[in-house]
């Protein structure tokens, strides 16, 4: 009996997509599709605020969210707009922490949403699986060190050009921020 192509499916392919399971071999996709719910958000509607216990990862399909902190005062400071294929909270499929940011649909938005129960019985079923997050889990940090190295032993202009640079996005062969 042939092998279905489960790489090839949609979903599977928004999931390869995310630096935490881009790794995974097709069999762990799936299992991971499987547990995908969808949500749809209206206009202006929170998605998840700031301080709110944490337990799952959001996955943009169509809108935008803009994700920001804000202080006691209800001052803003915008952090990022995702669009569809950008996704948020994939450290609360981890450790269950309080949210750090707050994030908002701009518009009318569709998002895939992974709960941490899911994605958590989906590793403990599956060994391989949880070493492959663990892989890639560990080569983020190293990368977030390095950022950090670069940026302390910097001067200002050096920090700023990095920090742009990690924000900008490829436009048509454009750096854009």
């Amino acid at each position: 009996m042939p092998v279905p192509d489960y790489a090839s499916s949609p979903m599977n392919s928004i999931l390869t997509s995310i630096p935490l399971f881009s790794r995974l071999k097709n069999e762990h996709l799936e299992l991971l599709s499987a547990q995908i719910r969808q949500r749809t958000f209206a206009k202006n509607n929170i998605i998840i605020a700031e301080g709110d216990q944490s337990d799952s990862l959001y996955i943009v399909n169509e809108g935008q969210v803009k994700i920001y902190i804000s202080d006691s005062d209800g001052r803003e400071m915008q952090l990022h707009i995702l669009e569809p294929g950008d996704y948020f909270g994939e450290l609360a499929l981890l450790d269950k922490k309080p949210r750090s940011a707050s994030a908002m649909a701009i518009c009318h938005t569709q998002l895939s949403v992974i709960t941490s129960e899911n994605f958590l019985n989906c590793l403990a079923d599956n060994h391989e699986m949880a070493l492959i997050m663990l892989q890639v889990l560990a080569q983020r940090l190293r990368d977030a060190t390095e950022l950090q190295r670069q940026l302390a032993l910097m001067g200002v202009y050096g920090r700023l050009k990095v920090s742009l640079l990690t924000a900008a996005k490829d436009c048509d062969g454009a750096l854009m921020i």
